[in-house]
């Protein structure tokens, strides 16, 4: 409850906020003794509440990704269900909807939870219904080791949700212009794809260090992401557990890119805000290609808030934008970027190629 806001990057006011975990055996217990259990995160959603309505139509939601989590982790998935802003009766109300849905899909629902500002009352926990009626003082951030380790990872919590996604649609209208002028003087035939990339990895993934690109810089960028194939090996670099470098290029290619292109920085919590801005400091009819790398990195990285409105932004300026349209379908149905590439095969893809992939 207290890492929640942290993990969403907000307080999720008036919702349902949902996390599916799987169980998973660490160390098998001695004769006599239990087995060692944790839950590795498998998804977190949330849906608006402003009234019974509506928790009805997000329990509805569940339906698809739930049984597609219960597939690929069988028996293993656990529900836990934390209600936002809600009075007691809701409260019930949810109780006897998630209730059913749960045995319905065969997992467990483990808990289920009001959250107010700074008390919660358990309705389900460890299973078991409660019946004591007795709401509990929500435990201090500082006391929290998880909430100390996301304030050092740069994990802020907005007051609410459009605060939260307000930077994915801020707009620097000066650099875009002067971006926009820039790309007047620079013809496509001199533009070196690879050092474009290389230079857009160091200003995102390379760390705030390699200070600000100048607006002919951010024009060749800008310019070279609208070929979806370049963009997709920027994707490819930064997200590789949805596919690959050897997907698209030949071995030699990949060892240039991978000189060139830093990899995506997962202990900084700072590189996609970066990513998120230079989205801003181009014309907004060019955009899109980064809004929608930002957007796939989101997804990639947990951060399904941002990710959610960087493809309604992407779409809203290019509907038939094609992987803009996949990941807004893999959103609205809980896909994991991994879905499809089992752990084992990880290393076995690399050094493997298997055919080019067409851009979408």
């Amino acid at each position: 409850m207290t890492a929640l806001p942290h993990l969403l990057g907000y307080r999720p006011g008036h919702s349902l906020v949902v996390v599916a975990t799987a169980v998973e055996t660490t160390a098998p217990g001695r004769p006599g003794r239990a087995d060692r259990l944790r839950g590795r995160m498998a998804m977190t959603t949330r849906a608006d509440l402003a009234g019974p309505d509506d928790l009805d139509q997000a329990v509805e939601l569940l339906a698809g990704p739930v049984a597609r989590l219960r597939r690929r982790h069988g028996h293993r998935l656990v529900l836990h269900c934390f209600l936002w802003d809600a009075d007691e009766e809701l409260g019930r109300l949810a109780a006897a909807r998630l209730g059913p849905f749960a045995d319905a899909h065969e997992v467990a629902l483990n808990d289920l939870v009001l959250v107010g500002t700074d008390a919660y009352l358990p309705l389900v926990e460890a299973g078991e219904p409660v019946q004591d009626g007795r709401w509990r003082p929500l435990p201090s951030p500082a006391d929290v080791p998880l909430v100390a380790d996301l304030v050092l990872r740069g994990r802020g919590v907005a007051p609410g949700r459009d605060d939260a996604v307000a930077v994915v649609r801020a707009r620097d209208e000066e650099t875009s212009r002067a971006t926009e002028a820039a790309l007047r003087e620079v013809a496509p035939g001199e533009l070196d794809g690879l050092q474009a990339l290389g230079a857009l990895g160091r200003w995102v993934a390379g760390g705030s260090f390699a200070g600000p690109p100048t607006p002919r810089e951010l024009a060749a960028v800008t310019l070279v992401l609208q070929d979806r194939t370049l963009r997709d090996v920027v994707l490819a670099r930064w997200l590789p557990q949805l596919f690959t470098l050897d997907d698209l290029l030949e071995p030699s290619a990949v060892e240039l890119v991978e000189d060139l292109l830093p990899a995506w920085p997962g202990d900084d919590g700072e590189a996609l805000g970066r990513l998120i801005a230079l989205a801003g400091q181009v014309p907004l009819d060019l955009s899109v290609p980064f809004v929608t790398l930002a957007g796939l990195v989101a997804w990639g990285t947990g951060e399904g808030t941002l990710a959610n409105e960087a493809a309604d932004l992407a779409l809203e300026l290019e509907p038939d934008y094609r992987m803009a349209q996949l990941l807004r379908q893999a959103l609205e149905h809980g896909l994991p970027p991994d879905l499809g590439v089992a752990a084992t095969d990880a290393g076995a893809r690399r050094g493997r190629r298997r055919g080019r992939g067409r851009a979408a």
